[in-house]
Parts: structure tokens; C-alpha cells; sequence
């Protein structure tokens, strides 16, 4: 199978762009004590939130807040409440009853909830959960070998109208389905704002496996599941349950993606198309083993956060803390060791999950307990010891601080052009590229730009579940290139061509 190429491509140049919205300029936190952490520039000021009873936001929760940067909405994983902290209308009790009443109405599990907004005050919140029968069956069995299977064999939606009740909200839609029957993780679900700025992709991690589903949540729908699985790292099974500790992050910008489990000595990393929602080029990290610390607590890889700029990823294990830098080949001098044996602080519970704040710092959370502060990295964007590492610098007003709220980028904006939602009914398909004959019986298609570049590109084919099986330089100049497809098993594919990404179909 080859390109045969004639004449120049487009090149369709793009760039990211980040619009201040203010959803993430609140974090809500804390357990029996619930803090507000704002942000002012760099600086953080924490102060009690008013609630009573107490809430328990230690690990599942998330909150978002309006344009104004006012806390709307915030969720503990179980339970969706007001910014008083109270229930909004049909609000509480958002996953089976058996595992509410197991974790006493909170989720202890990080990234366990998330609120996605859309125009027109409507946000979707997604919980993973546990049914009835799968909790009857693992929790409660007696036998340690089932007990270490228990898993989350639900992913939940529900969708919130905050137009309702006079602007005090609704959930109109709860509870629904996004999958069933399946084995998903406690922990590890993130999403990514699509390219057009508006829609959003979920992923969420299976358990043992390094499976992963996608959905592309609309204002109106939700297409999906899309699912890409690949072979390494295999995540196995943390001690006496499955995968209840780790992380999935995005870099801002949403073209690298990476995740990490307890127990496993590895971070998948990959790129991520916001396009397509296709996961590409996988590496596997093989993390560091600390000479520092004890073996359980060196193989808690707890929590991930790339750096504001995306030149380096941090990996965050119980009592130690490792950089990554993303553009260094030489793994011995890509990986610095930011902290280590952190156990020997005062109260230190171990580190958990962690966020990268709107002013650029990333704030690491406790797990096994709670405290009076976090840990903060305050120059993530620096090589080295000049990251400069701050332990236990977050101080808030009272033990009861857990770790920061899950939270996707909501200041991403829109890539420009990019590939549309529905490729088939797109206005401007004739505008940039002819494909033709779509469907093809002839194993050849023709290509033709219409709109000329000064590059060369490249003109890849990617199968639905993101393998790439064609690819070729496209030279400046080129007009019209045609694809040789006759060794390929029918079916559709993506055919792209740098952002611009057109759906095909082999027969």
C-alpha cells in the first residue's frame, strides 16, 4: 500500500487559545471541615465554608463556579449540592444505594466525579459507580480473591439544568448509563475539551487493563462509547482491591495525555487529537525506584500533573515526588527527583492526587488522612530543583484538607480549523479537500486540496480504535494525492491530514 502523490496539500495551521472563564478560580475541599480555596493571581487565600452537617470532599469530589468565578455547583462524588453546600433539587443519592451507604455518602476514590458545562446553564456531572450485585458479590464476599476484583462496573450521568427552581438548578436527568456490565476503576477518569471549544471528551480507565472508554459529550447528546486499548502497561491489581488509588491528566493545551495506578511502577503516556479523540504514539514510563522509603510506599504511584507549559510531567508517589521532562531521549536525564521521604514531615499522611491551580502551581492532596495543609510546586515549568518544591506550604484554617477537587481545563479554547463534529454534513468539506469515491470498492482513493500550504504535511489513515495504518509526506505543491488502500480490511477510517480530519470508508 502506497501514496501516489501529484500536486500541494493545505496546510492548515492552528494554535490553541485559553479564554479566562473563572469555573475553576474556587476550589471546594476538606473533610468535616470544608474549605474555600480562591485564587488571586499567585496568591491563594483559604477560609471555612459555612455547612452544616460538615460534608466530606476528600477525594471524589469536584465543584465548578460561574463566569464570575462564584462557586454554583460542587459534588462529592455521591451527592450534588449548592454553594451553601446544601442539595440541589433531586441532587443527592447519585449512585447505588449499597456503595452509598459502604463510603457513608462521600466517595473516597479520586477523580471520581466531574462537571462538564455547556451553553445555555446546562453541566453534565459523571460518577463511576458500583451495582447492587457487583457490591454483593465483591465487597461482601469473605473470600480475599474476590474482594481484590471489586471494581466500578457503572459509569453514570446527570445532567443539571441550573435555569431551574429560579437559577437554584435541577438534576432533570439522573442516573443515566454510559456503561454497564463493564470493569472500570474507582479512580482515573478526566476529560478534555474538544477541539471546537465547546464539547467535551471523557475518558475513563478500565481496571487492570489499560483499556480506555471515550465519550464526546454535546449540550443535547452524547455519542460514544469509543474505545482504544493498548498493551502496556498492564495496571494488574493494587493489594486487596483493584486499582482504588491513581490519576488521569491532560497537559493544558489537551495534546498529551497520561495516566498512573498504585501499584504499577508505570505511566501510560500518549498524544491525544482533540479532533478525533484519537489516543496516538503510546510510550510507556518506567518510573523511578526510590532508594528512600519503603517498598509499599515506593509503588504508590498516587498521583500525576503535567506542568503548565507541558514540557514536564510529575509523578506523585506516597512519599516521593519525580519530574519527567517530556522532550529529553535520555531517561537518566529526564527524571529529576523533586522530593523524597516525605514521611519524615510533621502529620504527613502520604501525598495523593494533584491538580495544576489557575495561577500555574500544582497543589498535591493527602491520602490515608487529613491535614492542615498541602504540598505545593511552585515553578512547575523549571527544570529541577528550580520546579522549587514547597512542602506543606497550602495552610488552611483547621485539620480536615484532603486533596484539590477533580478538574479539567475549562479555560481551553477552540483549535482553528479543525476537523467538524459531523464530518459528513460539514459546510466546509468543499472548501478544503475532496475525497472521492467515499465509500470506496476500488481500493483507491482520490484526494484533492483545494486551498494551498507552504509546508509539507503529513496525510495519515487511522482506524477507529486509533492505529495508524497509512502514512506519507505530502509535498509542497502537491494538488491531488491518491491512496492506495487495497491492503486494508473494510471498514471506516479517519483520514487526516495535519488537523483537518475527514471520515472514509473501505469496502
Amino acid at each position: 500500500m502506497k501514496f501516489y502523490i501529484t500536486t500541494i496539500i493545505a496546510v492548515l495551521q492552528y494554535g490553541f487559545c485559553f479564554a479566562q472563564t473563572n469555573f475553576d478560580k474556587k476550589w471546594i475541599s476538606g473533610g468535616a471541615y470544608n474549605f474555600i480555596t480562591e485564587f488571586n493571581g499567585t496568591q491563594t487565600t483559604n477560609s471555612f465554608v459555612n455547612a452544616s452537617p460538615y460534608k466530606y470532599f476528600i477525594d471524589g469530589h469536584s465543584n465548578i463556579c460561574d463566569s464570575g468565578g462564584n462557586v454554583i455547583l460542587c459534588s462529592d462524588g455521591y451527592n450534588i449540592y449548592d454553594s451553601t453546600l446544601n442539595f440541589i433539587e433531586n441532587g443527592d443519592t447519585l449512585v447505588p444505594l449499597l456503595e452509598y451507604i459502604n463510603y457513608f455518602g462521600f466517595s473516597p476514590f479520586s477523580q471520581n466525579s466531574i462537571f462538564l458545562p455547556f451553553d445555555s446553564s446546562i453541566y453534565y456531572l459523571v460518577t463511576p459507580a458500583m451495582t447492587d450485585s457487583h457490591y454483593q458479590i465483591y465487597v461482601q464476599s469473605s473470600d480475599p480473591n474476590l474482594q481484590s476484583q471489586a471494581c466500578y462496573d457503572l459509569l453514570l450521568y446527570h445532567k443539571i439544568d441550573m435555569k431551574a427552581n429560579g437559577g437554584a438548578g435541577k438534576v432533570v436527568e439522573k442516573a443515566v448509563q454510559l456503561l454497564s456490565n463493564v470493569r472500570t476503576d474507582r479512580v482515573r477518569m478526566m476529560a478534555c475539551k474538544h477541539a471546537n471549544g465547546k464539547d467535551w471528551w471523557l475518558l475513563k480507565q478500565a481496571t487492570d487493563t489499560n483499556m480506555i472508554y471515550k465519550f464526546l459529550f454535546k449540550q443535547d447528546t452524547i455519542e460514544g462509547p469509543f474505545i482504544q486499548a493498548f498493551s502496556e502497561p498492564h495496571f494488574g491489581l493494587q493489594h486487596l482491591w483493584a486499582n482504588n488509588q491513581g490519576q488521569s491528566v491532560f497537559t493544558r493545551d489537551g495534546t498529551k495525555y497520561a495516566t498512573c495506578a498504585a501499584n504499577v511502577r508505570q505511566v501510560f503516556l500518549s498524544d491525544f487529537d482533540r479532533c478525533t479523540g484519537i489516543l496516538s504514539n503510546p510510550i510507556v514510563l518506567n518510573v523511578p525506584i526510590d532508594s528512600i522509603g519503603t517498598n509499599y510506599e515506593d509503588k504508590l504511584n498516587l498521583g500525576l500533573a503535567f506542568s503548565a507549559n507541558g514540557s514536564f510531567l510529575y509523578v506523585i508517589k506516597g512519599s516521593n515526588i519525580w519530574q519527567y521532562e517530556l522532550g529529553q531521549p535520555d531517561s537518566a536525564l529526564a527524571w529529576y527527583r523533586v522530593a523524597n521521604g516525605m514521611t519524615a514531615l510533621p502529620n504527613f499522611q502520604l501525598n495523593s492526587a494533584s491538580y495544576i491551580g489557575p495561577n500555574g502551581k500544582i497543589y498535591i492532596g493527602n491520602w490515608n488522612g487529613l491535614g492542615d495543609n498541602m504540598s505545593v510546586i511552585d515553578n512547575p515549568d523549571i527544570k529541577g530543583a528550580g520546579c522549587n518544591f514547597c512542602a506543606q506550604c497550602l495552610v488552611f484554617p483547621h485539620a480536615g484538607a484532603s486533596s484539590p477537587p477533580c478538574m479539567p481545563n475549562y479555560d481551553l479554547g477552540a483549535l482553528n480549523p479543525c476537523w467538524p463534529l459531523d464530518v459528513n454534513k460539514s459546510e466546509k468539506e468543499g472548501e478544503l479537500l475532496t475525497i472521492y469515491p467515499n465509500p470506496t470498492g476500488i481500493g483507491v482513493f482520490n484526494v484533492e486540496f483545494l486551498v494551498l500550504s507552504q509546508r509539507d504535511v503529513e496525510l495519515e489513515l487511522y482506524t477507529l480504535m486509533g492505529q495508524k495504518v497509512l502514512s506519507q509526506q505530502v509535498k509542497r505543491g502537491t494538488l491531488r494525492a491518491e491512496v492506495d488502500v487495497r491492503g486494508l480490511a473494510d471498514g471506516v477510517y479517519f483520514l487526516r491530514v495535519d488537523n483537518y480530519v475527514r471520515k472514509v470508508v473501505v469496502e
